[in-house]
């Protein structure tokens, strides 16, 4: 089953996501910011990227634009999970490289749904 990388400087949300997504067969690695998720790419097969914008250290905007950078993560899916959800921070999301991006709360069985659906597009 795919690995997914959940970026996410609250440990409560961090922690959600990774129950919804270990019911549903996924395996998850967690990190509290954009670099230390930076840092886990850069060691462990990822298969999709959960991160949230707003983070110390690197922002998820930050960390997508070094994913998209790297030749060998160019092609991550990457979801933008956060409370921006005004429409220019939709914008500045998929201009940045986003593939989708979904505003918290997030209801589970459509946020596993995007993630099934990332991960189908790039199998």
């Amino acid at each position: 089953m795919a690995k997914i990388l959940i970026v996410d400087d609250e440990e409560m949300i961090r922690d959600i996501l990774a129950t919804f997504l270990s019911r549903e067969g996924f395996e998850t690695e967690q990190a509290c910011d954009g670099q230390e998720g930076w840092e886990i790419l850069q060691e462990i097969p990822i298969d999709l990227v959960v991160l949230d914008v707003r983070m110390p250290r690197m922002t998820g905007l930050e960390l997508v634009e070094k994913i998209r950078a790297d030749i060998n993560l160019s092609n991550m899916p990457v979801i933008m999970l956060t409370t921006e959800n005004r429409p220019e921070d939709h914008i500045a999301g998929y201009d940045t490289g986003a593939d989708d991006y979904v505003a918290k709360p997030v209801e589970r069985e459509i946020f596993v749904s995007r993630v099934r659906a990332l991960l189908k597009r790039v199998a």
